[in-house]
């Protein structure tokens, strides 16, 4: 779903090249990029701190999985819209 609401947010709304970041189209392929690689250091984050505790019977193991999963699946979703343009 991810790609899709970004290629119709992205694609043809913006004046410009995504490539040329004086223009409106490359201000938001700046910032579309600045988002994965937040998203992917704070993956990076995540699954360190989940290291430690992953075969612990502890009640923050789940809850941080499913952040951890959800993330991943972010992180995929933005890297194939991402490839597509």
């Amino acid at each position: 779903m991810l790609p899709e609401v970004l290629k119709s947010a992205f694609c043809g709304c913006y004046t410009g090249k995504a490539s040329d970041l004086s223009s409106d189209a490359g201000a938001v392929w700046s910032t579309v990029q600045r988002v994965l690689r937040r998203a992917e250091d704070h993956l990076a984050t995540l699954e360190a701190s989940f290291e430690p505790i992953k075969d612990k019977a502890v009640p923050e193991r789940i809850p941080m999985r499913q952040k951890i999963d959800e993330y991943t699946a972010a992180v995929r979703d933005l890297r194939a819209a991402l490839a597509s343009w």
